[in-house]
């Protein structure tokens, strides 16, 4: 016969294994069992998996052996020196998430300090402290920005929802609660540029800026969002300036500022130096020579300069989506077409669906190079990407009718996209 504490703790052993049932369905409803990182990364499924199982194992021992009052003691945490995450809700069940034992704290410290030098290593120290304690906050979250870093965007997306969900159930230390609202940046940072969900990005902003309003990576990125999504440039600008008060040479603020300047027509004197400036702190901040190299191809003209540009982007970040493909279109303007197909041909190996450079690279093998079969191939796939996608519609429907013949599909892909730009202008959008 069991004491009263050993059924207090069966018990919350039972709704612990509920609450990991439920997530595991969770997951493996959005598909999350099958996405694994080609290292050998553990899914987040797995991981509850062997969490689960560490609780099954640890109720059958207690209603064996019984379990003592001091260690139902030790899993209800003290409150003075944790910070209850209200934004999200519910109370947490066991002990504090996050702080883990020892050896988890360890592993993520060692995980922390060869991140930038040793990934991959980095990667081993986050895997084990993961298969120690699986709902480690801080670990999650910096595995998650490890594997949005090197654009694992899916298995990205589980570990930062993973954390969330530890984080909202439990009370936080304020070292915890840093690592939560870091996480609440980077998945605003994800949805933004690769989902495209500005809507949830913002609120991702919000609550991490509800939390700490001098958090200057969110403040960038609403300030970021707000811009690209709504051309509210003044608010914005606001939020840049504020997150500069804090931080003057945070990377992001500095580049986005000289972004909305250079689109929204600042003194080029002016955009000149504090591009020079930027380079001056960062000589391989990518975005800084990629936004820099297309202000001296569009606006000043200086083709050489922007090519070398490109360049220097390119030499910093070999990926960098904005800098492959204006370079393209700088190669392509130069009569240049086969390295503008070779620029575009590396956009897609790392963004295979980018409608912009499906459509772009159609736009080169249908008007320049004559590859009519291809370029529609591309045309398909940037509309099957994105059917609201007017110049694709626009490309695609004067491939139709020139090339192929066919009036009254090209008829049907035009009005298509002429109600499309109506309805934009009446929500006082761009055109896609």
């Amino acid at each position: 016969m069991v004491n009263d504490a050993t059924y207090l703790e069966l018990k919350l052993n039972r709704r612990r294994q509920q609450q990991l049932r439920r997530e595991e369905e969770e997951i493996r409803y959005s598909g999350g069992d099958s996405l694994t990182h080609d290292s050998g990364a553990m899914s987040p499924l797995s991981l509850r998996r062997m969490k689960r199982k560490n609780l099954e194992h640890e109720e059958r021992r207690l209603s064996e052996s019984g379990a003592s009052s001091q260690h139902i003691s030790e899993a209800s945490p003290s409150r003075k020196s944790t910070v209850q995450m209200d934004f999200l809700a519910q109370p947490g069940l066991g002990k504090e998430a996050g702080q883990g034992t020892t050896e988890v704290e360890d592993l993520f410290q060692a995980a922390v300090r060869v991140v930038k030098s040793d990934p991959k290593k980095a990667e081993s120290f986050f895997q084990r402290a993961l298969q120690i304690e699986p709902t480690h906050v801080k670990t999650l979250g910096a595995y998650a920005a490890l594997l949005h870093e090197q654009r694992d965007h899916k298995n990205a997306q589980i570990m930062y929802e993973s954390a969330l969900r530890q984080a909202k159930r439990s009370e936080l230390s304020p070292r915890t609660l840093s690592s939560a609202i870091d996480t609440l940046c980077n998945m605003g940072r994800l949805l933004k540029d690769v989902n495209h969900d500005p809507g949830r990005a913002e609120r991702m902003y919000r609550r991490a800026l509800q939390l700490d309003r001098s958090h200057v990576d969110s403040l960038c990125g609403h300030a970021e969002l707000l811009y690209s999504d709504r051309g509210e440039s003044e608010k914005a600008l606001r939020l840049l300036e504020r997150a500069l008060q804090i931080d003057p040479k945070h990377a992001g603020c500095l580049v986005a500022r000289a972004w909305i300047w250079q689109t929204t027509g600042c003194d080029r004197a002016q955009l000149e130096a504090e591009y020079n400036d930027i380079l001056s702190y960062y000589p391989r901040h990518a975005s800084a020579h990629c936004n820099f190299g297309l202000y001296m191809h569009s606006i000043k003209g200086d083709l050489r300069a922007a090519a070398q540009l490109y360049e220097r982007a390119l030499a910093a970040d070999p990926q960098h989506l904005n800098a492959l493909t204006n370079f393209a279109a700088l190669c392509q303007l130069e009569g240049q077409p086969r390295e503008a197909e070779q620029l575009y041909l590396q956009a897609l190996d790392v963004y295979p669906e980018q409608v912009d450079v499906l459509n772009n690279y159609g736009m080169l093998l249908h008007s320049v190079l004559g590859d009519y079969d291809k370029a529609e191939t591309m045309y398909q796939c940037a509309l099957k990407a994105n059917p609201d996608q007017v110049d694709t519609l626009l490309s695609y429907a004067q491939l139709l009718r020139e090339v192929r013949g066919e009036h009254a599909r090209a008829n049907q892909l035009l009005r298509r996209a002429a109600a499309l730009q109506v309805s934009m202008s009446a929500d006082g959008r761009a055109p896609q």
